[in-house]
Formats: C-alpha cells, structure tokens, sequence
C-alpha cells in the first residue's frame, strides 16, 4: 500500500470538499484531480464517507494539538473554552464552516469526536463531583450532538434565529443540564470559558484558520 498515494487521496479531497462542498465531491472527481482511475482509490477507501472521516480526523487531531497549546489548564472550563475556539476556527471562514456542516450532516464529526468528548466529560465528573456512567455520558454526547447539528444548521442558512455566541452557548450547556449541574454552575462555565476564550490571542486563531484552508 503506498502511504504516499493515500496522503495525497486526502489532501485533494480535503481541497475539493472545501471547494465544492462534500456533496458536490465525487470519488471520480477526486481520482480524476489525481490523474488516477477511481477503483484505485477504494483499495485504501471503502467509500467517500471515508475519506471524509479520514479528513475529518486530520484536522480535528490538528486543531486539538494547536488548542491544546491554548487552553493550558484542563479544568472544569476546558471543555466550553476548547468548544467556542473551535467553533469560532470553522465559522471564521464561510467555506470551512460549509464543509464543517457537511461533516455533521454525514454524522462523521460526531463518529469522531465521541470518545473524546466523553473524555472531556470526566472534568465535569470530578468538579461537580458527579457519578454517572460513560453510558449515560454517551448519551448525553448524543443529545448534544443534535443540538449542534439544530444550530450549525440555523448558522449556515443564516436563518438569523440565534447568533453564533448563543448557539455555542446552547452547545456547552447540553450535556450539563442533562448531568444535572445546577444552573448557577452552569452559567459560571460559560461565563469563565467565554473569557477564557478570548484571551487566546485574535492572530494565533487566524493562523490556525489560514492553516487549514487548502492551498
């Protein structure tokens, strides 16, 4: 298998799902872009859902790598500060978002991030000194999941329903409520991780964004 072929698989594809969108990408169009014949790219891909988890998990692993830098303390805010850069990263740009929003359509985000999400949910565990399973956390991370599909949605079409800083805030306080946190708490997390949020510096999160739009 030529690692060197696959890597390439998902940079044009990368490139074209930003372009064209994920829907208007086809394994043809992609294997046409690399010169190569389509059946060669289901030996490394079974499908474009999977290439666009492949993508997908690249730039999360990425973005995560680079916010992590960020967000120094792993406390009871890391979760909703990580969140709200990540999110202000994608709706930055119109075409990162778009494709962003395909990802959530296809449920590939959600595939992805869900052990890791369920990780940032022990944090919540220990600072509210919570017990509750990974089960019911996943289930909680599967409620959360719909809502920000409902609002990533209303952004995209600019439905002007609910702005951005009030989506991310639904967002973050999902799986708190559902937890059970009381509110009070709950509003000093979005409160402190909207702080936290904006202090990382405005040319730091544009570098990442212009990092990832393919060239």
């Amino acid at each position: 298998m030529d690692s060197n072929l696959r890597d390439e698989i998902l940079q044009c594809s990368k490139k074209l799902f930003y372009q064209n969108g994920y829907n208007n990408t086809s394994i043809r169009q992609i294997a046409n872009a690399l010169n190569i014949h389509h059946p060669n790219i289901y030996y490394y891909f079974k499908s474009k859902k999977d290439i666009a988890f492949a993508v997908y998990g690249n730039i999360y692993q990425e973005l995560r790598q680079k916010l992590t830098k960020c967000i120094p303390m792993r406390d009871v805010y890391f979760t909703g500060t990580y969140l709200r850069l990540h999110y202000k990263i994608f709706y930055w740009n119109k075409k990162l978002f778009t494709m962003y929003y395909d990802f959530t359509k296809e449920n590939i985000v959600q595939e992805y991030v869900r052990p890791y999400a369920i990780q940032n949910y022990h944090l919540y565990l220990e600072a509210f000194d919570l017990e509750i399973s990974d089960k019911e956390l996943d289930t909680y991370f599967s409620i959360a999941s719909a809502v920000e599909f409902r609002f990533v949605e209303a952004l995209i079409k600019n439905t002007n329903a609910i702005s951005f800083e009030e989506a991310v805030d639904l967002i973050i306080k999902t799986p708190l409520l559902y937890m059970g946190v009381q509110k009070e708490k709950i509003e000093d997390v979005l409160v402190q991780s909207f702080i936290n949020a904006n202090k990382v510096d405005f040319d730091v999160l544009e570098k990442i964004v212009d990092e990832f739009i393919p060239c």
